[in-house]
Order: C-alpha cells, then sequence, then structure tokens
C-alpha cells in the first residue's frame, strides 16, 4: 500500500512538472503568462476520454457533481491541480510505525 502510495505521488508529480513545463513554454512563446488549465491539458493529450468522463457523470452519477464541481477545478492550472496532491502523497506519512507515547511521570 505504501509504495502504491508514493508511486501515486510520483506519477502525479511529474505530471506536475509536465503541465509546468508545458506552461513554461507557451509563455516563452508568446512573451505573456499563459496558465495551462487541467482540462486543456486533458483534452490535448485525449479528447475522447474527456467527453466519456462527462458523459459518465452527467448520466450515471450526479449532474452537478460535473457542473459546477469538477468543471471548476478542470479550470485549475494543471500544475497546481497535479502538484498539491502529488505533495500531500509524498510528505504525509502513510502506515509507518506507530511511537509510543512515554510519560515523564513515571
Amino acid at each position: 500500500m505504501k509504495i502504491a502510495v508514493r508511486a501515486l505521488g510520483i506519477l502525479l508529480l511529474l505530471g506536475a512538472l509536465a503541465a509546468g513545463a508545458a506552461q513554461f513554454q507557451m509563455w516563452a512563446v508568446s512573451g505573456r503568462i499563459v496558465l495551462l488549465p487541467l482540462g486543456q491539458a486533458w483534452y490535448n493529450i485525449d479528447p475522447p476520454s474527456l467527453n466519456l468522463v462527462q458523459a459518465v457523470i452527467e448520466r450515471h452519477i450526479w449532474p452537478p457533481l460535473w457542473d459546477p464541481v469538477l468543471l471548476t477545478i478542470l479550470r485549475w492550472p494543471a500544475w497546481a491541480v497535479l502538484g498539491l496532491p502529488a505533495l500531500i502523497l509524498l510528505i504525509v506519512p502513510i502506515g509507518g510505525r506507530r511511537h509510543k507515547i512515554v510519560n515523564e511521570e513515571g
């Protein structure tokens, strides 16, 4: 479990770094700061999967989950959406040993 969580954290971190690099490249080409939304990055990689996820969520799960919840997240910068969970998964200890609290009085 610990290895799977760390691997997921590393994959998310690599995705965040790739999104940051793409955003940096867009800035270098255009000369102005351009944020790369997560939805645009996903659409650039695989448009049919984005459409499929939207259809499944709206038809079979719960329509308000797509709009406004997930649609709002898809408008945020990709590096931030991927980077924050990556850092949490890599920094927060998972399944570590529990430390025994020792009473100083006795």
